[in-house]
C-alpha cells in the first residue's frame, strides 16, 4: 500500500482540522435562543399548596415562561413556573418530558417555580401514595400534571421553529421600595420573633426594620445586536399579597410580568423567584386584597429600573454543569418513616396527610441515592445559579458574595422536596417556620454552601489559548499568539497521547486524562486522582455534566473513540480528529496541557 509522505499527512491533517475549525467556530458564534410560554392554570377542586385547600375560582391564569439556548450542541432549557413547587418525580418528569421536546439531556432541563400559594405542589409519589390507601387528601392531580407538561413541551417544540440569533446578554438591576423585610425581626423587649408573614397586621412586626434581605431585582437579558429578545428577572420575596380562600391566582408577581410583556410585546418576559424561604412583604402587606396591585407596581418598577440600568456585553459561548448535592432527610421526632407513615389514616386531617405523603416521597428519593441538582448557566459577565426548595436568603448573599466581580442572578424553587432550608443559626433559635414544611436535617447550611462554592468555582467558560507547553513530557500544542475571540486549531505535537480516559477524584471532580507513555495511571496519579483536589492546568474544573450515572472512583469511561468525543462536545472541544500514523488532534481553545 502506497503511503503519502509525512509532511503530506500533516498538510492533510491541517487542512481537515481548519475545515472543520471553521465550521465550528462558525457554529459557535451563532447561538440561538428560543422563548416559550403555555398555561398551566389548575382546574376547579384542586390541591392548592400541597393540599392545604382546594381551588374554587380563576382570579387570572397560572403560567409557565422559558427559553431555550442553542449552540451546535445539547440545548440548555430553563423554565419558570407559576406553581407553589416542583417536587421529587413530579421536578424529573418535567426534566424528561422537556428534555425530548428540545432533543437534549434532563440534566440540562433547568425548572424553577414562582411559589405563589394560590398554586399547586406537583408531587406524583406523594399523590399516588394517598391514592393506594383511598385518603381525603390530595396534592395534585395526576392526569392534569401530565397535560400541564405535555402543554409546555409542546410549545417548547414550536419555539425551535423560530431561534433567534443571539450575540450579547444584558445585565442591569433595580432596587426594589417597600415589598420585602426578613420573617425574622427583633422586639421593643431584645426577643426575637419571627411572625412576620406574608401578611402582617402586628403594629411591632410593622413598626421593626426590614432585616436582612436582598434588595435588588436583577435582569439578565439576550440580545440580537440592539435587538433585545427576552428579559428574565430574578427578586427573593414570597410572591403573595393574599392567598388561601380559594382562588387560582399568580399573585404580584404575575401582574407586574404581565404589565411588563404588554410593554414589551416582542421581549419574553420571565419572572424568577430568589432565595426566599424566609423573606415575605409582612412588613408592607397587611392583606387588604388593594394591595396586590400596589405590590405590583412596585415590582413592575424595579423592573423597568433594571432595564433602564442594562448593559449589553458580546457572548460567543456559555458554559452549563450541574453540581450534584445530597441533603439528609430529617429524622427527629414527626419525621421518621414511621410517623409518617402512621399519619396515612383515614383519621388523620387531610392536609396532615398530604404533609406525610410528601415527607415519605422525599425519603423515598433520598434513600435512593437521588441527589439534588444545582444547575449553573455562565455566559462569563453573568451567571445563573438555581438552588433548591425554599432556601433562606443567606444562601443567595453567599453566591453573590462568592463571585463579586460576576453579575449573579439566583433563583430558589428549584427540587421543591426539601421544603424550607434554614441556617444553623435559625434552628439554634427555633425558628417556627420550620415545624412543618422543612424535610432536611440540621447540618445542611454546611453542605449548600459547598455546593454553592463548588458550582460557582466550577463555572467556568472556556479561555483565550494558553501557549506555554508541558513541563512533563515535552509536548507542546501549537497556538496562536494573539488572543482572538474565535477559537482556534489546536494540533498536538510529540509522542502520541493515546484516546483520553475520564477518571473521577475522591471530591467528586471528573478529570480528561491522557497517557503518559504507555499508563493512564501514571497521570492521574500525578494529577493528584487519589484523593486531593489538585486539577491539571487547562482543563475545565468539572465535567461531571458530559456522562450520566458517573464512573466509579478511579474507573475510566474507556479508551475508544465515542467516549473521547462525548467528553469534548460536552467541555469546550469544539472538534477532534484521530489520523492512526500521527495520533489525537484536538480543537480545544484555551487547553496549555493534560
Amino acid at each position: 500500500m502506497n503511503r503519502l509522505p509525512m509532511p503530506a499527512w500533516v498538510l492533510l491533517l491541517v487542512c481537515c482540522l481548519l475545515s472543520r475549525a471553521g465550521r465550528a467556530a462558525e457554529g459557535a458564534t451563532r447561538l440561538r435562543l428560543a422563548t416559550f410560554s403555555a398555561d398551566v392554570t389548575v382546574p376547579l377542586g384542586h390541591g392548592m399548596m400541597g393540599g392545604s385547600w382546594l381551588s374554587k375560582s380563576i382570579a387570572d391564569p397560572l403560567e409557565a415562561h422559558g427559553f431555550v439556548l442553542l449552540d451546535g450542541g445539547a440545548p440548555v432549557v430553563f423554565v419558570s413556573v407559576d406553581w407553589c413547587e416542583i417536587r421529587n418525580d413530579a421536578y424529573e418528569r418535567w426534566q424528561t418530558v422537556l428534555a425530548k421536546a428540545a432533543g437534549t439531556k434532563p440534566e440540562r432541563v433547568v425548572v424553577t417555580a414562582v411559589h405563589q400559594h394560590d398554586a399547586p405542589v406537583a408531587d406524583l409519589e406523594a399523590e399516588r401514595l394517598l391514592r393506594a390507601r383511598i385518603l381525603a387528601g390530595t396534592v395534585c392531580d395526576l392526569d392534569f400534571h401530565e397535560r400541564a407538561v405535555q402543554n409546555v413541551a409542546e410549545a417548547l417544540r414550536e419555539s425551535l421553529r423560530s431561534a433567534r440569533p443571539f450575540t450579547h446578554v444584558g445585565t442591569g438591576q433595580g432596587k426594589v421600595e417597600r415589598i420585602a423585610s426578613n420573617r425574622r425581626y427583633t422586639k421593643p423587649d431584645g426577643s426575637v420573633s419571627f411572625d412576620r408573614m406574608s401578611r402582617t397586621s402586628d403594629p411591632i412586626a410593622i413598626a421593626a426594620d426590614e432585616g436582612l434581605i436582598d434588595p435588588w431585582l436583577k435582569t439578565l437579558s439576550f440580545w440580537d445586536a440592539d435587538t433585545p429578545l427576552a428579559a428574565v428577572s430574578f427578586y427573593a420575596v414570597h410572591p403573595m399579597s393574599y392567598y388561601g380562600a380559594g382562588d387560582v391566582s399568580a399573585d404580584f408577581p404575575g401582574l407586574a410580568r404581565r404589565k411588563r410583556q404588554a410593554e414589551t410585546p416582542g421581549v419574553e418576559q420571565i419572572y424568577c423567584t430568589g432565595c426566599a424561604g424566609n423573606l415575605t412583604a409582612g412588613k408592607y402587606n397587611d392583606g387588604n386584597h388593594e394591595n396586590r396591585i400596589a405590590l405590583a407596581d412596585r415590582l413592575h418598577a424595579a423592573m423597568v429600573a433594571a432595564w433602564r440600568d442594562t448593559k449589553r456585553h458580546p457572548v460567543s459561548h456559555f458554559d452549563f454543569h450541574v453540581t450534584p448535592l445530597r441533603l439528609e432527610p430529617r429524622d427527629s421526632a414527626g419525621f421518621t418513616v414511621a410517623e409518617l407513615e402512621a399519619k396515612l389514616t383515614p383519621v388523620t386531617e387531610p392536609f396532615q396527610q398530604c404533609l406525610a405523603a410528601m415527607g415519605l416521597s422525599w425519603r423515598r428519593r433520598v434513600d435512593a441515592g437521588q441527589r439534588i441538582q444545582i444547575p449553573t448557566l455562565n455566559f462569563g459577565v453573568a451567571e445563573l445559579l438555581l438552588l433548591p426548595g425554599e432556601s433562606y436568603v443567606e444562601y443567595q448573599l453567599a453566591a453573590q458574595r462568592a463571585r463579586p466581580e460576576s453579575f449573579v442572578c439566583v433563583a430558589g424553587y428549584g427540587e421543591g422536596a426539601t421544603g424550607y432550608i434554614p441556617t444553623e443559626k435559625h434552628i439554634a433559635e427555633n425558628d417556627p417556620n420550620l415545624g412543618d414544611w422543612c424535610w432536611v436535617a440540621p447540618g445542611s447550611e454546611e453542605r449548600m454552601r459547598s455546593a454553592i462554592s463548588a458550582a460557582l468555582s466550577a463555572s467556568e467558560p472556556p479561555k483565550a489559548p494558553d501557549t506555554r507547553g508541558s513541563p512533563e513530557g515535552g509536548a507542546r500544542f501549537k497556538l496562536p499568539t494573539a488572543t482572538k475571540s474565535k477559537p482556534d486549531v489546536v494540533i498536538y505535537e510529540g509522542a502520541y497521547p493515546g484516546w483520553p480516559w475520564v477518571a473521577k477524584g475522591a471530591d467528586g471532580t471528573l478529570h480528561c486524562v491522557f497517557r503518559e507513555g504507555t499508563q493512564h495511571e501514571s497521570r492521574m496519579r500525578a494529577c493528584g486522582l487519589q484523593g486531593t483536589k489538585r486539577r491539571m492546568k487547562g482543563v475545565p474544573a468539572r465535567l461531571s455534566w458530559f456522562w450520566t450515572g458517573g464512573p466509579r472512583n478511579g474507573q475510566p469511561l474507556g479508551p475508544n473513540a465515542q467516549t473521547s468525543r462525548r467528553a469534548a462536545a460536552h467541555s469546550g472541544v469544539l472538534g477532534m480528529v484521530r489520523v492512526k500514523s500521527i495520533g489525537s488532534a484536538l480543537i480545544w481553545p484555551g487547553i496549555s496541557q493534560l
